[in-house]
């Protein structure tokens, strides 16, 4: 975070059709090399943060984040979140995932499989913090990181030993919405009661009103990204079912026993998850949210 403002996060030739094709999926050095060049500049950052992301645990200052209070400003993987530190934090996400996706492209999948893990830890240390804002910025670094990983599971060269430490940065299965956000809402109301002699009542029922709100959104969010989440380790099966076949299972109770049970509800319904075999692919869906193919 010291040195945030010296970093060049975005170059000004990206395009939005530019910036579209090389953070959603994988490209090749030959259809943008000036991007390449571009990101073999900035190895240093990526270098620092494939450091820090060795750290199990990390703690973060509490900062001014009144101003961060659209959600969908926050969890838009294509905008720049020009807000502050978190929106440059959000920048090297993307720098990490357009540089994997290089890779994914070009065969070099380890180097892949390290800047997506980096970026998922990223997101574990945003969401450990008793921040509503951390925990939703938490959130959207995962689902980069996510979506990265899920192009290398079901690369035709990925190892054994890869979709191993896929499969174990996956390990923290989200718990429930209260159990997670219980830190989060006991220093909300810490702030409230610092904060609330100096407000009129009026002002005081505005900011309840929308606090209601903000963590009805939240929740709907934290569901989804949930079974999204534990979705990961039921791709994982599906890959190792198909490694040792030839094909895609008919069901998914033919991998029951090669994920955990959890994995395949939907914790917003409580229902199973929706498989269906196709042709050559499959198709995984929630019931509000599409996880395979995107």
């Amino acid at each position: 975070f010291a040195d945030y403002n010296d970093t060049d996060i975005k170059p000004a030739f990206l395009t939005s059709t530019m910036q579209s094709a090389t953070s959603s999926k994988p490209w090749l050095s030959m259809d943008y090399p000036e991007l390449v060049r571009w990101l073999e500049g900035k190895q240093n950052i990526i270098d620092d943060l494939l450091k820090l992301s060795k750290f199990e645990k990390c703690s973060f200052p509490f900062r001014d984040i009144s101003q961060l209070n659209s959600i969908s400003a926050i969890l838009s993987p294509g905008d720049s979140l020009d807000m502050d530190y978190l929106g440059i934090v959000k920048q090297w996400a993307l720098i990490l995932a357009r540089s994997a996706n290089n890779d994914i492209a070009e065969g070099r999948l380890e180097d892949a499989l390290e800047k997506s893990l980096c970026v998922l830890q990223m997101g574990n240390h945003f969401r450990d913090q008793p921040v509503e804002t951390y925990f939703l910025v938490g959130i959207a670094l995962q689902a980069i990181g996510s979506q990265r990983a899920r192009y290398i599971i079901f690369n035709d060269n990925v190892s054994e030993a890869q979709l191993q430490k896929i499969e174990a940065a996956f390990q923290k299965i989200p718990g429930s919405f209260e159990k997670q956000t219980e830190e989060i809402y006991e220093i909300e109301r810490l702030w409230e009661r610092m904060y609330s002699p100096n407000r009129s009542l009026r002002v005081r029922f505005i900011m309840w009103r929308y606090n209601r709100q903000l963590k009805k959104e939240l929740e709907e969010i934290y569901l989804k990204f949930s079974t999204d989440f534990r979705a990961n380790f039921i791709l994982i099966a599906l890959k190792r079912y198909k490694n040792r076949t030839g094909h895609w299972p008919d069901s998914l109770k033919e991998i029951k026993s090669l994920a955990p049970a959890e994995a395949f509800i939907d914790p917003a319904t409580g229902k199973q998850l929706q498989y269906k075999k196709q042709v050559e692919d499959f198709s995984l869906a929630g019931e509000a949210i599409k996880i395979w193919p995107r």
